[in-house]
């Protein structure tokens, strides 16, 4: 498998040749990605972020063809407030894609997030996951849409969006949609708001667990399903300084 690093000064779209097998790691927010995923080609492209000091629009765009896969590990996670949209359209007949978003908003920060998956092509694959954690007075839009087109049969299509509020001035819009226009798919969608319980809590606390503790830990298992799809060896510093964000914030509650 190849590493390769992406910076504002890198050549757009980016083209994964047929048949190959890369990781993509954006060092530094970049307004705009483009990517090409080759017939038979493996992509997964990295994007966690914790460094964003100043607010930052980005957008994604990437092609999928036949029998190529490409999975997305896309994060909001910096102090100032970010807009994300991430668009993929799988073009060949048996494409996979695997959208995995995140955000972690507090303070009076906004974080939008908007995901789209386009069935271009019968019978190809798409998973939308999206955790997102509000805490203090901050707010966040995620919307997440999944659309298989008239003629783009035996198409699956799985989305679901989660979120943690930690506090009640937190607030979220969450929007999942499917927009079907042919028979013969598999589709389906779930969104949940929930809050840290007091009896989630005080379930931590007879293992001898002080509430702080066991609210970093809930936070950080919510969005595992993100990080394990970043390569720990090449993206394990941001994923600390994400750490370090969080524990901040929780100190703070």
């Amino acid at each position: 498998m190849q590493t390769q690093i992406i910076t504002a000064a890198t050549a757009q779209p980016v083209i994964i040749p047929t048949g190959t097998e890369v990781v993509l790691i954006e060092q530094e927010a970049i307004k705009e990605v483009q990517l090409v995923v080759e017939k038979n080609a493996t992509a997964t492209y990295v994007a966690l972020d914790p460094h964003n000091t100043a607010p930052v629009k980005r957008t994604y765009s990437a092609a999928v063809d036949q029998d190529a896969k490409l999975t997305w590990a896309v994060g909001c996670f910096g102090r100032a407030q970010q807009d994300c949209s991430i668009t993929t359209r799988l073009v060949g007949e048996r494409a996979t894609t695997e959208m995995c978003s995140a955000f972690f908003t507090a303070d009076e920060t906004h974080h939008s997030l908007r995901t789209l998956i386009y069935h271009d092509a019968p019978h190809t694959t798409s998973t939308m996951i999206g955790k997102g954690v509000v805490a203090q007075r901050g707010s966040a839009d995620f919307i997440g849409r999944i659309i298989i087109p008239k003629g783009s049969v035996g198409c699956r299509g799985e989305q679901s969006e989660d979120a943690l509020l930690l506090s009640s001035d937190a607030k979220l819009n969450t929007t999942p949609d499917l927009e079907i226009a042919t028979d013969d798919v598999s589709c389906n969608h779930a969104s949940t708001i929930s809050y840290i319980s007091p009896e989630k809590l005080f379930y931590f606390s007879g293992r001898g667990i002080e509430p702080a503790e066991a609210t970093s830990q809930i936070i950080h298992g919510h969005f595992m399903l993100v990080f394990a799809r970043a390569p720990l060896a090449e993206t394990g510093g941001c994923t600390v300084q994400i750490s370090d964000t969080i524990e901040e914030v929780i100190s703070a509650l």
